[in-house]
């Protein structure tokens, strides 16, 4: 009788070292009672910062959350057990960089070229702004072109006088719609002076070019249907 309880007694203490690993094993896995789900952090971060949540990813301790704003992106960190924020990293600071405004534009334009400003206005090219300002010397106009986040000048034309001539806006239109001109006539808009220039293309289409008086730029095409 004793030898069987000897050999039952080892085959006790294994499966209770292994219950006892299997066991440990399982609540390294589980969450916390008080740690937070994915979804309940997620709402910690939009209602502190905004914005649309693009990427998520975790790990044992916390939740790391990428965050597309107006601002920028951001990759924002919160730690599982309390929602406390970890960390705020901004991925592309490039994007975040503040638009100068227009009195600031003013002051660097006037302290680099002394001349009178006599129009401004801000243009959207693909994702940057850019100023647009004309100066006159007492003679001459000229206009460039103000990077609107670095306030470095981007083009400048050469000085031109009083503007372009109707001829000279009929000539810079031909160049770009092949044609005749049917009409040329000079309008003004909010102090910006232009030529409306209507011609029949080559290809039986009627188009009006709208050009910069001062400039000689062309600003838009618009064809009738």
């Amino acid at each position: 009788m004793k030898k069987v309880k000897m050999r039952v007694f080892p085959i006790v203490i294994m499966a209770g070292i292994f219950l006892g690993s299997l066991l440990w094993l399982l609540l390294d896995r589980i969450k916390p009672a008080d740690s937070l789900a994915v979804t309940e952090a997620r709402e910690i971060v939009q209602e502190m910062y905004g914005g649309e949540v693009t990427e998520v990813s975790e790990s044992k301790e916390s939740y790391l959350f990428t965050v597309k704003t107006a601002s920028g992106l951001y990759d924002i960190g919160v730690q599982r057990k309390n929602g406390e924020i970890l960390q705020v990293h901004l991925k592309n600071p490039e994007r975040n960089e503040q638009i100068l405004s227009e009195d600031e534009i003013k002051k660097m334009v006037h302290d680099q070229y002394g001349e009178e400003i006599t129009r401004l206005e801000k243009r959207r090219e693909g994702k940057r702004y850019f100023y647009y300002v004309v100066l006159n010397d007492g003679q001459f106009d000229h206009a460039i072109k103000v990077d609107a986040q670095t306030g470095s000048i981007a083009e400048s034309d050469q000085k031109i006088g009083n503007g372009i001539t109707e001829k000279e806006a009929a000539s810079i239109t031909l160049k770009q719609v092949k044609g005749k001109v049917d009409d040329i006539d000079m309008k003004e808009s909010d102090g910006l002076k232009y030529f409306l220039v209507e011609v029949e293309s080559d290809q039986d289409q009627e188009a009006t070019v709208q050009i910069h008086a001062i400039t000689g730029k062309i600003i838009s095409i618009s064809w009738d249907d």
